[in-house]
């Protein structure tokens, strides 16, 4: 990156560079890092193919889940070529809108067993809520903030979903969760060997640990939809 900030004459250079920089070395073109950039197609083309089948089943309502993808994948795109804090905003404003549709719908799966569920209007306004407030945290305060707020919604989401298992299992088939769950791990587990540089060759542009990162979560939006395209309550 610091090839990009002392060389006025890069693309990007009149921005602000972001807070987070991984394995890969940062290049001075319009496409600062080429692995962790265009290994965000996984996102848009398994994005894509969620809305089609989700129409194709008439699930309509979870094509929700392929057009958060695409977003998520062109935000990250956006970062990754540009390597600014404009750009890292957009990547992880887009990662809340991911976070705060499950945690919307198993709110309102936990509440509709209690018979109390949310209106589709309500959902609607609680989604928007959590995504604006969390971009609006990202955006105005730098540092760890960020990592720690996504991390209680996804502790907050979870917890309603082992609630509903625990209390009012109905027999789902919980395979496309658990496949889920591993992908995510794994990935996280890589995204941390690479930020760390514990497992690091800054110089390879075709495949880095942060790339790999980007094609095992594409597949957790597949394995979403497998699990929730199950729930009346979501389908309705």
């Amino acid at each position: 990156m610091l090839d990009l900030i002392i060389n006025k004459d890069c693309p990007w250079s009149g921005f602000e560079s972001s807070d987070v920089h991984f394995c890969e070395e940062e290049l001075c073109a319009w496409i600062t890092q080429p692995a962790n950039t265009w290994s965000n197609l996984a996102y848009i083309f398994i994005g894509i193919y969620i809305i089609y089948i989700a129409y194709k089943e008439k699930r309509t309502f979870l094509a929700t889940i392929g057009y958060i993808e695409i977003v998520l994948g062109m935000g990250s795109f956006f970062f990754h070529a540009s390597s600014t804090y404009i750009g890292e905003v957009v990547d992880v404003g887009a990662m809340y809108l991911f976070i705060a549709f499950t945690l919307v719908i198993n709110l309102n799966r936990w509440l509709t067993e209690k018979n109390s569920g949310l209106s589709k209007h309500n959902q609607l306004l609680l989604f928007l809520s959590i995504s604006i407030f969390s971009i609006a945290v990202v955006a105005l305060f730098k540092g760890t903030i960020g990592i720690i707020l996504f991390a209680v919604l996804v502790i907050v989401s979870g917890h309603f979903e082992s609630e509903i298992y625990r209390k009012y299992n109905k027999g789902l088939n919980y395979k496309p969760l658990i496949l889920l769950i591993v992908f995510f791990g794994v990935a996280w587990g890589v995204w941390w060997l690479d930020i760390t540089k514990t497992v690091c060759d800054q110089n390879n542009h075709f495949i880095q640990g942060h790339a790999i990162w980007h094609i095992l979560n594409s597949f957790c939006f597949l394995f979403l939809y497998k699990y929730y395209k199950q729930i009346p309550s979501i389908n309705n």
